[in-house]
């Protein structure tokens, strides 16, 4: 068993990682972010401009920008309050990223010590290549287990 866990450890965040994710740019509204987790089913959108990651959005950063009972309102009510504020102004700047080929391990002891759930995969000029979530995690972990019996 602990060949299993430390073979999956020292794979690379780009064999686990979600490709492709929803994106949204800086200058729209987070009515358009609201849509984008709901298709999705995603906790977590980046923000790009012009191919490279620049910010992040998570469900709390909407509900900061939202009265306390917003969502006790109808989904049309919520997105005029949502399209009142901008992307850039509610998004997470300061975000730590990492690089694709980057082990697991330290993957999941940044998410485990930052307190965080979502780690965006960048190349070295920033452009977004993916995102590594804590389900991404437990996903291939459960995968790996299941191709070993």
């Amino acid at each position: 068993m602990g060949e299993l866990v430390s073979e999956f450890l020292n794979r690379a965040v780009r064999e686990v990682m979600t490709t492709d994710p929803a994106t949204v740019h800086p200058t729209q509204h987070l009515s358009v972010v609201r849509h984008a987790m709901m298709a999705s089913h995603g906790h977590h959108v980046p923000v790009v401009d012009e191919g490279r990651f620049i910010g992040l959005l998570a469900p709390a950063d909407l509900l900061r920008v939202l009265p306390a009972n917003a969502y006790e309102q109808a989904p049309e009510v919520v997105d005029r309050m949502l399209d009142r504020v901008t992307v850039r102004a509610a998004m997470q700047e300061d975000v730590v990223t990492v690089g694709p080929n980057l082990a697991l391990r330290d993957a999941a002891r940044q998410l485990m010590g930052g307190g965080f759930h979502c780690l965006p995969v960048v190349d070295d000029r920033r452009h977004l290549l993916g995102l590594l979530t804590t389900s991404d995690l437990v996903r291939a972990l459960l995968d790996a287990g299941d191709h070993r019996r």
